[in-house]
C-alpha cells in the first residue's frame, strides 16, 4: 500500500491501477495463473486478491511472481517518469530490467 500512497497524488489512482494491471499482463507470460488476478476491474488494485493468490502457489513459485511482478511495476513506472524519480518516490533503486526481459527500447 505504500506504493500506492506516494504514486496516487502524482499519476492518480487510475494511472497506479493501469500501471498494476500492465505488470500482471506482462507478468502472466511466465506464471499463466495470474491471469486471475487480472480479471478485477481494470480501474482496481485488488492486492488482497493478489497477496491471496501467491499465498496459495508454491512458496517459491509465489516468491517469483510477487518479485516478477513488483520488479515490472518499478520498470513500467522508470520509463514514465524516469529511474531517479522511481527511486526518490519509492525509497527504492528500481530492479534491472533483465529480471522480466522487460526492456526499455521496446514494447513487451
Amino acid at each position: 500500500m505504500a506504493i500506492k500512497k506516494a504514486l496516487e497524488p502524482i499519476i492518480g489512482p487510475r494511472g497506479v491501477a493501469a500501471l498494476y494491471h500492465r505488470s500482471l499482463h506482462v507478468c502472466v507470460a511466465e506464471h499463466p495463473w495470474l491471469v486471475e488476478v487480472r480479471a478485477a476491474p481494470a480501474s482496481a488494485v485488488d492486492l488482497p486478491a493478489l497477496r491471496g493468490m501467491l499465498l496459495r502457489r508454491d512458496p517459491r513459485e509465489g516468491a517469483t511472481a510477487c518479485v516478477a511482478v513488483v520488479t515490472t511495476f518499478c520498470e513500467l513506472l522508470g520509463s514514465l517518469i524516469g529511474d531517479s524519480l522511481v527511486e526518490r518516490l519509492l525509497a527504492v533503486a528500481p530492479p534491472s530490467s533483465t529480471d522480466t526481459g522487460l526492456r526499455r527500447d521496446s514494447t513487451p
